[in-house]
């Protein structure tokens, strides 16, 4: 009996669907394209992504996970927003729901 690779199929559909999430809800508003969603793909960013956010000189708004993963991913960013000088906004759902309950209750 050999040792497959195993892939973890529920956890690729469930990004996929957080994904889908944020872009159906600003698409619903007619906010895209002045509001795009940038997806991280978990609380531990590369540090090519924390980078991305640096180098891009956007109006950020964040949407946290009300965990300590959250807070750890929240710190990951705005540290690197801060020393960079650039704008954000620190967003915490309402009843400390994950992101896309938000998203989806509107």
């Amino acid at each position: 009996m050999s040792n497959l690779p195993c892939v973890d199929l529920m956890s690729f559909w469930r990004t996929v669907f957080d994904m889908l999430i944020g872009a159906q809800f600003l698409e619903q508003r007619r906010l895209y394209p002045e509001v795009v969603c940038v997806y991280t793909n978990g609380a531990s960013p590369s540090s090519e992504i924390v980078e991305w956010f640096g180098d891009h000189d956007f109006e950020y708004f964040l949407v946290r996970d009300m965990d300590k993963a959250g807070a750890d991913w929240t710190g990951m960013i705005t540290t690197v927003l801060k020393q960079r000088d650039r704008r954000f906004t620190l967003l915490s759902p309402p009843d400390n729901k994950d992101p896309d309950e938000a998203f989806l209750d509107g």
